[in-house]
């Protein structure tokens, strides 16, 4: 899929600056209020779509009948996202230029993760006043919360090494049991 949507995906190309967050606009009806609370961790099984474009995201949320839902999806500033995609091309059935970007869509591949970091349910939710849930994304897909912690840790300890203390280096070899 990569290889036909995302070019700039290929080695020696830089990757598009990801933006610090993207939107999804739909529904989540109140039966399933229970499962978005802060601090729940979880994984996508399947491609999830977002934009950057925040009107584009109220669009798609329009196009529900009721329980009204924004998505936000945040990065760690620093580490990113490894496991979404910039959609810079499609199939020309969104009109215009097959070429060219249709929507600033970002695309999570499947099993992404997800932490619930806050929500807003509403009483009466409506498409300009809707429930939103916060997920900060996994940096990548197979890493927990924790791991995110010691991968920060690890950043901040290069960055207050000197210069030539990697060169000569060596970090030791363990076996695993």
């Amino acid at each position: 899929l990569c290889a036909f949507v995302v070019t700039r995906n290929r080695p020696g190309l830089s990757r598009p600056t990801l933006p610090p967050q993207t939107y999804r606009g739909g529904a989540l009806p109140r039966s399933k209020h229970y499962f978005f609370t802060a601090g729940k961790q979880y994984r996508m099984p399947m491609f999830l779509s977002s934009t950057a474009n925040r009107q584009q995201a109220n669009i798609f949320m329009q196009e529900q009948s009721a329980d009204w839902v924004l998505w936000t999806f945040v990065f760690d500033p620093r580490l990113g996202c490894n496991h979404i995609n910039l959609i810079d091309r499609h199939d020309g059935s969104l009109g215009g230029d097959a070429n060219q970007a249709a929507e600033a869509e970002w695309l999570f591949a499947p099993y992404s993760f997800f932490t619930v970091e806050s929500v807003d349910y509403k009483d009466s939710p409506t498409w300009t006043d809707p429930h939103r849930v916060v997920l900060r994304a996994g940096v990548r897909r197979d890493m927990g919360h924790n791991l995110v912690r010691i991968a920060i840790a690890c950043l901040e300890a290069q960055e207050a090494a000197p210069a030539d203390a990697h060169q000569n280096s060596r970090l030791p070899r363990r076996r695993m049991p």
